[in-house]
């Protein structure tokens, strides 16, 4: 107990400096020998957001979650990383039970502001494919008119089905070239809450940082 104690109070002394690294390392030595310690598992979520290594903090938010769902500590963590990483629904959501919990106030200006972030997002989720579609109609007419403009209908453009085929072409190459990267910009945001690649997978031990329990 009093080595737990030791490793807790040498965590908080670095969390105190900002050296939430070396924090991270102690609150977990001192959760290996106390697993279901919910001070510990909240101080070394704190480290693990405050450095930047959301998937971590992310997994030991779910935690708290499990080990008191009555608290809205957890909810809390939770939702404030989904919001941070541009997570908006999930963490309206979570926002939403730690409001439950407490009926807090500053939480439903937290939940209002995340309403507001989802709803913009999700409208340019919809409507930026679309945007591109017009980008492209605008270049692809462009190019038909400076076609003209130069050449008088003696350049490459000369058959008016070319031209519309040119047009066409133009806002389908860009609506699917922005979809594509709307769907890669949501990409990254789950890859945020996801597992890091393992850098030695032969190993067997990948998990050295963070210790789960059964």
């Amino acid at each position: 107990m009093d080595n737990i104690k030791k490793l807790e109070e040498l965590g908080d002394e670095c969390a105190k400096k900002d050296n939430h690294g070396e924090a991270v390392l102690h609150y977990t030595h001192a959760i290996k020998s106390k697993p279901r310690e919910y001070r510990l598992l909240e101080k070394r979520c704190n480290s693990f957001h405050k450095i930047g290594q959301y998937y971590f903090a992310y997994e030991d938010a779910k935690d708290l979650i499990l080990m008191a769902p009555n608290n809205p500590t957890g909810f809390l963590k939770r939702a404030t990383i989904e919001f941070e990483t541009g997570n908006y629904k999930q963490a309206l959501s979570n926002f939403r039970k730690a409001y439950h919990l407490t009926r807090d106030s500053s939480i439903s200006e937290k939940i209002r502001q995340c309403k507001e972030k989802a709803n913009k997002q999700e409208s340019s989720d919809k409507h930026l494919p679309w945007i591109g579609a017009a980008v492209g109609l605008v270049i692809g007419m462009a190019l038909v008119v400076a076609d003209y403009m130069l050449w008088m209908n003696k350049g490459y453009l000369k058959n008016p089905l070319l031209k519309v085929a040119l047009i066409i072409s133009n806002a389908y190459l860009f609506f699917h070239t922005l979809k594509r990267y709307r769907n890669y910009i949501s990409s990254c945001r789950s890859s945020l809450l996801q597992p890091p690649p393992l850098l030695f997978p032969d190993d067997g031990d990948d998990d050295w940082l963070k210790s789960k329990n059964d």
